[in-house]
């Protein structure tokens, strides 16, 4: 599961810092969406899920300008509000098909959205899984649990039997005890 989150990141990642997607961008900066505020490192690829931000530039909640969509990620001042420009390329970047890293999810072109269904579809089917292996085992445990019921220890009855031969026993001992005593009784005659 950690590997398709983290390639469902990758790849959104990697959507948004593809050269020439955001004209106002330097090649170094990060994308709209970066790896814990910088560019994606490939050589810290697991985790990614988990650091996978939405850059400070245009996060109102972190001091950013939300224009900045509209403008793009490195302009200085808004554009005139009716361009839609750089959401348009945005939104060509999500609905893009590009072969997706790892080839976990399959070996063709995917959009974003196709890569958001796959794993979907994934974690569908595992739980299906999961929900089948949980029910083998319960009804295992049950058959068991019958088992043991019709074929296993009655332990009244064990305690009983253990009873019984704990009187013999001590029956037993008992006429030992007086046997003993007579032979001594025979011996000293």
């Amino acid at each position: 599961m950690q590997t398709q989150l983290d390639t469902v990141a990758r790849d959104l990642v990697e959507r948004f810092e593809t050269p020439g997607l955001d004209p106002t961008a330097l090649a170094t900066d990060p994308g709209l969406f970066t790896d814990g505020g910088n560019r994606l490192d490939l050589t810290m690829l697991t985790g990614l899920a988990a650091r996978i931000n939405l850059n400070t530039v245009v996060d109102p909640d972190s001091g950013g300008d939300s224009w900045r969509l509209r403008a793009g990620l490195g302009a200085a001042a808004p554009n005139d509000p009716g361009d839609s420009t750089q959401l348009q390329a945005f939104s060509a970047a999500l609905i893009e098909a590009r072969p997706v890293a790892g080839a976990i999810f399959g070996t063709g072109n995917m959009r974003a959205s196709e890569i958001a269904e796959a794993m979907t579809s994934r974690v569908g089917a595992d739980a299906h899984v999961a929900e089948q292996r949980k029910t083998f085992a319960t009804g295992a445990q049950k058959q068991m649990q019958q088992l043991e019921a019709e074929q296993g220890v009655d332990t009244d009855q064990e305690l009983q039997q253990l009873m019984q031969i704990e009187q013999a026993y001590a029956a037993n001992a008992r006429l030992i005890s007086v046997v003993d005593e007579l032979m001594d009784t025979l011996l000293r005659l």
